[in-house]
């Protein structure tokens, strides 16, 4: 399977340069407010290409390698969120793909899979009770909403609507946790 889309001007560089962009889409999430958050989702793409460009098993060595990567530069966590909710994701939506399984199928089975394997991935790292992970995700919604409305404050937004979203934050966690 390997080089379903070759191309005559390949080098080393292509090798490396879909595995460091999709990690660059992920790491934007975290370091670049408003527009990390738009360029995040397209983090797995870069994969995707990856995988019909360089083969399924490339592409396997190359999440893994990023995901021990940055475990080891960032936290043990921060690699195995790549790892769970891009890294085999990208793997699955190109397996599906290559597959012909429709458009709709792919997404709803990949984004059931990530959430699943995330879920289940954090469950193991932090190995609490169910109580303490949901408070654990109440807290991060709650860091969510807060952010929101400090961007929504400086873009202008009227104050009316921030104090409605500040006031019902910990109801709007619930709810999403939930």
């Amino acid at each position: 399977m390997a080089g379903i889309m070759e191309h005559p001007a390949s080098s080393r560089l292509n090798y490396i340069a879909a595995p460091f962009l999709s990690v660059v889409l992920f790491l934007a999430f975290f370091w670049l407010r408003v527009f990390g958050w738009i360029m995040h989702i397209f983090a797995p793409l870069p994969l995707i290409y990856y995988f019909f460009k360089s083969g399924r098993r490339q592409t396997l060595t190359a999440v893994l390698t990023i995901a021990v990567i940055m475990g080891f530069v960032f936290d043990v966590k921060m690699g195995m969120l790549y790892l769970l909710s891009y890294g085999l994701p990208a793997l699955l939506m190109s397996e599906l793909i290559l597959q012909r399984a429709t458009m709709e199928n792919s997404v709803a089975v990949t984004a059931f899979a990530a959430l699943a394997a995330t879920i289940a991935g954090f469950f193991v790292v932090y190995y609490q009770p169910v109580s303490e992970i949901y408070a654990m995700l109440h807290q991060l919604v709650m860091q969510i909403i807060n952010q929101t409305a400090a961007i929504y404050k400086e873009s202008g937004i009227p104050p009316e609507q921030i104090d409605l979203l500040t006031e019902n934050a910990r109801h709007i966690a619930g709810w999403v946790v939930q």
